[in-house]
């Protein structure tokens, strides 16, 4: 008997186990306490753009190498050919060791701004719903008062209809400003590599940048300096002006057994080499069109170099009054909220004392609320603003380059 019991214990301990681990609620999300810069920081430690621009970097740094040991034992050069593998090849992979660099750079830009933008959007969501729960909290006190005035005999059964409808209108927008803050929450999770269904606790107040300090000429010069697209630019460049040199100083063709003489056994063999059984004399009309085809190379380079500029230019300029625009709109606003709050005030000392109407307090109220939303969206967009002037100074992608890098993937 005791060792049936004995058993049975066993069992009920094995089936309470089991119920503990396999039936137990699912863990809360966690909760991560974030300010900018450490979510930009967590951002730049977990991007997978960025790990992959590193990763080329690296890589464009080994195809250096192996073509600095494949060119180093040419010897003397006497054609074009062997000019481009002697001196163009090599300078192409030194440049473009260059250029991942750079663009390692610019992801890491693009990756702050990204996370900026997620932020201040989930900044925003949340102060919207701050907005519309106080809308919300008005509309029923309205209702209150309204009912009030009814009982009382002051005002007519509609006004306490029409109150209760803006009620559920109010309510209808919490609703909304809920959802939107979820999902700036998601947005900013997925930026930041956090679960989507993690509880994001962000500093108080809005993170301001300062641009005052920086005059348009200045962060036109900081453009024209670090910008990828410019330098990717340059160095085109760079390598069509040397192609045209070369093109200039050695000729276009030569013999085969002189190719067979000047070209290493570990360099593969290009395909526009002639043929074994050919033996190919210098072409002065094959030269002038070598020289040719490399002069307009250059010059086309020349011409894209200066078309980025100016579409640099362009959007720094555009940026600053981006900012002006908004910092008016600020400030528009801002004088609108206090003429809405005042208006809402007379509106209910006259429904109060008999000589408004419900209507009357109820359009003030919406003015009031339009009039909170008008500011919050004025203030992050004058932050957006600012944020886009700086970034499009620096080193980050802007447009087309940028397309592959949204949202931190």
């Amino acid at each position: 008997m005791r060792i049936r019991h004995g058993i049975l214990m066993i069992i009920l301990v094995m089936l309470a186990t089991t119920a503990s681990t396999q039936g137990a609620w699912p863990d809360a999300p966690t909760t991560f306490e974030l300010t900018l810069d450490s979510a930009i920081t967590r951002a730049l430690t977990i991007s997978p753009s960025l790990e992959l621009a590193q990763l080329e970097a690296e890589k464009a740094r080994l195809e250096q190498r192996v073509t600095e040991r494949a060119t180093e034992d040419l010897g003397d050069v006497s054609s074009y050919q062997v000019a481009v593998v002697k001196y163009l090849y090599p300078e192409q992979r030194r440049l473009a060791v260059q250029l991942a660099d750079w663009r390692v750079e610019g992801v890491q830009a693009n990756i702050a701004l990204q996370v900026r933008t997620a932020y201040l959007g989930k900044l925003l969501s949340r102060e919207m719903l701050s907005v519309t729960q106080e809308a919300v909290s008005a509309a029923k006190e309205q209702v209150r008062l309204t009912q009030r005035l009814y009982e009382s005999g002051m005002v007519p059964r509609k006004d306490v209809m029409d109150a209760s409808v803006r009620h559920s209108e109010a309510q209808a927008s919490l609703l909304r400003a809920e959802k939107d803050l979820a999902l700036a929450m998601m947005g900013l999770a997925r930026v930041i590599g956090l679960p989507l269904d993690a509880q994001i606790q962000l500093e108080p107040g809005v993170p301001l940048l300062e641009v005052a300090g920086t005059s348009l000429p200045e962060q036109i010069e900081k453009g024209l300096k670090h910008r990828f697209e410019l330098r990717q630019r340059l160095n085109a460049i760079k390598l069509a002006r040397l192609n045209h040199s070369l093109a200039e100083e050695y000729p276009a063709t030569m013999s085969w057994q002189d190719w067979m003489d000047e070209w290493p056994e570990e360099v593969p063999v290009p395909p526009w080499l002639p043929w074994e059984d050919e033996d190919v004399e210098e072409d002065d009309e094959l030269n002038e069109i070598n020289r040719r085809e490399a002069e307009i190379e250059y010059q086309q380079a020349i011409i894209y170099y200066l078309l980025t500029k100016d579409e640099i230019q362009m959007q720094i300029r555009d940026a600053t009054l981006q900012i002006e625009e908004a910092s008016q709109r600020l400030m528009v606003s801002e004088q609108g909220l206090k003429a809405a709050e005042e208006g809402l005030r007379l509106a209910r000392l006259r429904y109060q004392a008999g000589v408004g109407t419900n209507l009357e307090t109820i359009s003030a109220e919406l003015a009031r609320s339009q009039a909170q939303t008008a500011l919050v969206a004025a203030l992050f967009e004058h932050e957006l603003a600012k944020a886009a002037y700086l970034h499009r100074a620096s080193a980050g992608f802007v447009g087309s380059e940028d397309a592959s890098l949204r949202m931190g993937r």
